[in-house]
């Protein structure tokens, strides 16, 4: 699964939100990110190291929405912008390391339990 490409800080629509004089109370995801500085897709992660929390007890398929006020304070928040940069730089180095290309992948590298029984084979 491929990640959506990021929208560019010239996207017209996120410019106007951005310059809002004031945010509605209640941010949809999309907003949420832009205001926070992350990807939408990142929101989801963020959530799930229990770092973001959406309003009302939605099920997974559903849309989410946030606080304002409460996105506000964590963009204001220095600390918690670098715990979440940092949760997102492990989450995606993590699962990076569990990909392993095919070239990677040598004979020697074959566990013991395939050559044995390749070996009772013969």
């Amino acid at each position: 699964m491929s990640r959506k490409k990021p929208e560019t800080p010239s996207d017209p629509e996120r410019a106007a939100f951005l310059q809002l004089a004031r945010l509605p109370g209640r941010l949809s995801q999309r907003e949420a990110a832009w205001l926070l500085g992350f990807d939408e897709a990142d929101l989801g992660i963020l959530e799930k190291h229990r770092m973001l929390t959406p309003l009302g007890k939605s099920a997974g398929n559903c849309r989410k929405y946030y606080a304002a006020n409460y996105v506000e304070a964590l963009r204001l928040d220095p600390r918690w912008l670098e715990r979440a940069t940092t949760t997102m730089r492990k989450h995606w180095r993590e699962r990076n390391a569990n990909k392993a290309s095919p070239d990677d992948f040598e004979e020697d590298d074959a566990p013991a339990a395939v050559s044995a029984s390749a070996e009772a084979r013969s």
